[in-house]
């Protein structure tokens, strides 16, 4: 059967690394097929930034008092 496309659709961000910019579709959520795309940004991610996000979340998650979690 083919999609009409006219489920919900969601916003999806994909990394392109050879430009470093993040892609933004519209998906149909059922079917998965990628509809548009309405815009890229530049975006270099940071690492060091990320893993402490990571980890801090992690921290919480397991229920570490405020000192253990800085």
């Amino acid at each position: 059967m083919v999609c009409d496309h006219s489920a919900p659709h969601s916003g999806v961000s994909r990394y392109l690394r050879d430009t470093a910019q993040l892609r933004l579709t519209l998906v149909c959520d059922h079917c998965g097929a990628e509809r548009s795309e309405f815009g890229r940004v530049d975006y270099r991610p940071n690492a060091l930034r990320f893993s402490a996000q990571l980890a801090e979340l992690t921290a919480r998650e397991l229920g570490l008092d405020e000192r253990q979690i800085a």
